[in-house]
Protein backbone atom coordinates (compact mmCIF):
# COMPACT_ATOMS: atom_id res chain seq x y z
CA UNK A 1 0.00 0.00 0.00
CA UNK A 2 0.85 3.88 0.06
CA UNK A 3 2.91 5.47 2.75
CA UNK A 4 5.62 7.76 3.67
CA UNK A 5 9.37 7.96 2.64
CA UNK A 6 12.02 10.21 3.95
CA UNK A 7 12.87 13.30 1.53
CA UNK A 8 16.03 15.02 0.94
CA UNK A 9 17.53 17.09 2.72
CA UNK A 10 18.98 20.29 1.04
CA UNK A 11 21.94 22.50 2.60
CA UNK A 12 22.20 26.28 0.97
CA UNK A 13 24.91 28.56 1.75
CA UNK A 14 23.62 32.74 2.48
CA UNK A 15 26.44 35.24 1.64
CA UNK A 16 25.99 38.69 1.67
CA UNK A 17 25.56 40.36 -1.75
CA UNK A 18 28.39 41.72 -3.92
CA UNK A 19 31.14 38.27 -1.76
CA UNK A 20 31.88 36.60 -4.42
CA UNK A 21 34.03 33.27 -4.37
CA UNK A 22 34.68 31.19 -1.19
CA UNK A 23 33.93 32.58 2.19
CA UNK A 24 36.79 34.37 3.92
CA UNK A 25 37.28 34.29 7.23
CA UNK A 26 35.31 37.01 9.70
CA UNK A 27 32.64 37.40 6.61
CA UNK A 28 28.75 36.99 7.60
CA UNK A 29 28.40 33.25 5.91
CA UNK A 30 25.30 31.52 7.37
CA UNK A 31 24.34 27.68 6.84
CA UNK A 32 21.19 26.83 6.04
CA UNK A 33 19.80 23.35 6.33
CA UNK A 34 15.88 22.57 5.35
CA UNK A 35 14.70 19.05 5.69
CA UNK A 36 11.21 18.78 4.07
CA UNK A 37 10.30 15.64 6.34
CA UNK A 38 7.83 12.96 5.37
CA UNK A 39 7.31 13.30 1.71
CA UNK A 40 3.77 11.29 0.47
CA UNK A 41 3.93 8.38 -1.68
CA UNK A 42 3.00 8.60 -5.16
CA UNK A 43 0.77 5.71 -4.72
CA UNK A 44 -2.62 5.85 -4.40
CA UNK A 45 -4.03 3.26 -1.56
CA UNK A 46 -7.25 1.29 -2.18
CA UNK A 47 -9.79 0.55 0.18
CA UNK A 48 -9.74 -2.93 1.82
CA UNK A 49 -11.86 -4.92 3.87
CA UNK A 50 -10.14 -7.37 5.98
CA UNK A 51 -11.19 -9.86 8.99
CA UNK A 52 -14.20 -10.69 6.60
CA UNK A 53 -16.59 -13.23 8.72
CA UNK A 54 -20.09 -14.82 8.67
CA UNK A 55 -20.74 -18.34 10.96
CA UNK A 56 -19.41 -20.88 9.46
CA UNK A 57 -22.65 -23.57 9.45
CA UNK A 58 -25.70 -21.81 9.58
CA UNK A 59 -29.23 -23.16 10.02
CA UNK A 60 -31.53 -22.55 6.72
CA UNK A 61 -34.97 -21.90 9.38
CA UNK A 62 -32.12 -19.39 11.05
CA UNK A 63 -31.11 -17.90 7.25
CA UNK A 64 -35.23 -17.52 6.13
CA UNK A 65 -36.07 -16.05 9.19
CA UNK A 66 -33.04 -13.31 10.27
CA UNK A 67 -30.81 -13.30 7.01
CA UNK A 68 -27.02 -13.65 7.20
CA UNK A 69 -24.80 -11.84 9.36
CA UNK A 70 -21.36 -10.34 8.34
CA UNK A 71 -18.71 -8.73 9.97
CA UNK A 72 -15.79 -7.32 8.72
CA UNK A 73 -13.04 -4.50 9.64
CA UNK A 74 -13.39 -1.20 7.16
CA UNK A 75 -10.54 0.88 6.23
CA UNK A 76 -11.05 4.49 6.68
CA UNK A 77 -11.02 5.17 3.18
CA UNK A 78 -14.50 2.83 2.19
CA UNK A 79 -17.11 4.63 1.95
CA UNK A 80 -19.19 1.90 -0.12
CA UNK A 81 -19.03 -1.90 0.56
CA UNK A 82 -20.83 -3.98 -2.01
CA UNK A 83 -21.51 -7.51 -0.52
CA UNK A 84 -22.07 -10.60 -2.91
CA UNK A 85 -23.34 -13.85 -2.02
CA UNK A 86 -22.58 -16.92 -4.12
CA UNK A 87 -23.53 -20.42 -4.36
CA UNK A 88 -20.52 -22.74 -4.74
CA UNK A 89 -20.97 -25.74 -7.38
CA UNK A 90 -19.44 -29.11 -7.36
CA UNK A 91 -17.52 -27.81 -10.73
CA UNK A 92 -15.91 -25.50 -8.47
CA UNK A 93 -17.82 -22.31 -10.23
CA UNK A 94 -20.08 -19.82 -8.75
CA UNK A 95 -23.30 -18.90 -8.94
CA UNK A 96 -24.41 -15.08 -8.31
CA UNK A 97 -27.18 -15.44 -5.60
CA UNK A 98 -27.36 -11.61 -4.29
CA UNK A 99 -25.96 -8.20 -3.98
CA UNK A 100 -26.09 -5.53 -1.37
CA UNK A 101 -24.73 -2.46 -1.19
CA UNK A 102 -23.61 -0.89 2.16
CA UNK A 103 -22.56 2.52 3.36
CA UNK A 104 -20.29 2.21 6.83
CA UNK A 105 -20.75 5.43 8.64
CA UNK A 106 -16.69 5.08 10.23
CA UNK A 107 -13.67 2.70 10.12
CA UNK A 108 -13.36 -0.30 11.72
CA UNK A 109 -15.45 -2.95 12.84
CA UNK A 110 -18.45 -3.09 10.62
CA UNK A 111 -21.36 -5.30 10.99
CA UNK A 112 -24.35 -6.16 8.76
CA UNK A 113 -27.04 -7.97 8.69
CA UNK A 114 -28.28 -9.45 5.21
CA UNK A 115 -32.22 -9.40 4.98
CA UNK A 116 -32.81 -9.51 1.83
CA UNK A 117 -36.12 -11.66 1.15
CA UNK A 118 -35.50 -13.00 -1.98
CA UNK A 119 -31.73 -13.74 -0.41
CA UNK A 120 -33.33 -15.63 2.63
CA UNK A 121 -35.76 -18.20 0.07
CA UNK A 122 -33.13 -18.71 -2.46
CA UNK A 123 -30.53 -19.68 0.19
CA UNK A 124 -31.13 -23.78 0.14
CA UNK A 125 -28.72 -26.19 2.09
CA UNK A 126 -25.21 -26.38 0.76
CA UNK A 127 -22.02 -23.87 -0.04
CA UNK A 128 -21.92 -20.31 -0.13
CA UNK A 129 -19.16 -17.63 -0.01
CA UNK A 130 -19.99 -13.99 0.88
CA UNK A 131 -17.54 -12.08 -1.20
CA UNK A 132 -16.77 -8.02 0.46
CA UNK A 133 -15.90 -5.20 -2.37
CA UNK A 134 -14.77 -1.73 -0.42
CA UNK A 135 -14.70 1.39 -2.47
CA UNK A 136 -14.61 4.69 -2.62
CA UNK A 137 -17.69 5.24 -4.43
CA UNK A 138 -19.89 2.31 -6.29
CA UNK A 139 -17.67 2.57 -9.89
CA UNK A 140 -14.40 2.82 -7.80
CA UNK A 141 -13.95 -0.82 -5.72
CA UNK A 142 -10.84 -1.58 -3.78
CA UNK A 143 -9.74 -5.27 -3.35
CA UNK A 144 -12.64 -7.94 -2.47
CA UNK A 145 -12.04 -10.30 0.50
CA UNK A 146 -14.06 -14.00 0.54
CA UNK A 147 -15.42 -16.27 3.15
CA UNK A 148 -17.56 -19.61 2.87
CA UNK A 149 -20.55 -20.75 5.25
CA UNK A 150 -22.74 -23.20 4.50
CA UNK A 151 -26.53 -23.77 5.19
CA UNK A 152 -27.64 -26.50 7.01
CA UNK A 153 -30.52 -28.31 7.15
CA UNK A 154 -32.69 -27.59 10.10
Amino acid sequence: MGGARPADTVTAVVRPPGAGGPPATGGLTTAVTVSAGLAPSTRASRPYVRQLGTSPRIRRSIVRRSGIRVSMRVADDATVVRIRVFRKLRNGKRTLVATAWRSPSRAGVYRTRLTNATLRRSLRTGSYEVEATPGASRTNLGTASRSGFRVIRG
